[in-house]
């Protein structure tokens, strides 16, 4: 119950701008207990650098294999698809482990 009192005190404190651009998704089954999504990942990174201010890093969507490329520099980011050279998005397949 801490938590969820420390949830609804954090929302009271926001400005309403701030209100705007807050979500909040609580995901529970039936029976109370998590989610299965939120016990598997569904984006893996598999690549990372980064320096002071700036980091570029490239994730892949499990299910669709999807490469999604996120930069940050300061305060700004952004997340665009991974594409080659044709203009396609990189997909990659599934390996067995």
């Amino acid at each position: 119950m801490k938590r969820v009192d420390s949830v609804i005190s954090l929302i009271y404190s926001l400005s309403k701008s701030e209100k705007k651009h807050f979500s909040l998704q609580v995901v529970k089954d039936k029976e109370g207990k998590p989610d299965k999504m939120q016990k598997e990942k569904r984006f893996e990174i598999v690549y990372q650098e980064g320096g002071f201010m700036s980091a570029k890093t490239i994730y892949v969507d499990k299910e669709t294999g999807v490469n999604y490329l996120f930069i940050v520099s300061g305060y700004a980011g952004g997340l665009t698809p991974l594409l080659d050279a044709e203009g396609k998005p990189v997909v990659t397949q599934e390996t067995a482990d």
